[in-house]
């Protein structure tokens, strides 16, 4: 009786320096998500910033029609300007000119994520023995690897942010209620 009673207190001490430790690293991964967020607002503003020097302002009535004529020098012959001529799509969102995806485009692809992230954890969870993180690591960086691919002019920078933050949120309130599950079971195995 008295091992019995020593093993229950040794594997409810256990249990509670788990508990305490998964608690650290929730908040460990809120304040890393924290700095993360922190430092893309700041280099967002500097980018935006740096943009703003660029950008001149031309006004097409103030601009003087001028002809380039073709004429041959000594070293080579000079390109002539085309008037008018529109850029295909993707020349434009690649150089920066026109942003193809709105941001309701984004915050559509967020949600979706937000969705599959939560249905995927809560699918069978009083059946799973194991921790699931494969296949949401794989939707995270489909994410962020979709924002990659599609947004040329790094317009909706925010978006990456969001979806690490939102998946430490969503792993925290995962591994929160495992622990409370296992815990459950623990005690009902125990007793």
């Amino acid at each position: 009786m008295f091992r019995l009673l020593d093993k229950v207190a040794l594997t409810r001490h256990i249990v509670d320096m788990k508990n305490k430790l998964s608690l650290y690293l929730f908040v460990a991964f809120l304040a890393v998500s924290a700095c993360l967020s922190f430092s893309l607002l700041v280099s967002r503003a500097a980018t935006e910033q740096k943009m703003q020097m660029q950008v001149k302002f031309v006004n097409p009535k103030d601009k003087q029609e001028e002809k380039v004529a073709p004429r041959i020098d000594e070293e080579a012959a000079s390109i002539v300007r085309e008037e008018n001529v529109e850029k295909p799509a993707s020349a434009k969102a690649s150089t920066g000119e026109e942003n193809i995806y709105t941001q309701n485009f984004w915050a559509l692809l967020f949600g979706a994520y937000i969705f599959l992230m939560i249905f995927n954890l809560s699918f069978d969870f009083g059946k799973k023995k194991k921790v699931q993180w494969l296949l949401e690591a794989v939707l995270t960086f489909l994410a962020i690897f979709v924002w990659d691919q599609l947004d040329f002019a790094r317009v909706n920078s925010w978006f990456p942010a969001v979806i690490l933050e939102s998946g430490i949120i969503i792993y925290g309130f995962y591994f929160y209620f495992i622990r409370k599950r296992l815990s459950l079971d623990f005690e009902n195995k125990s007793n």
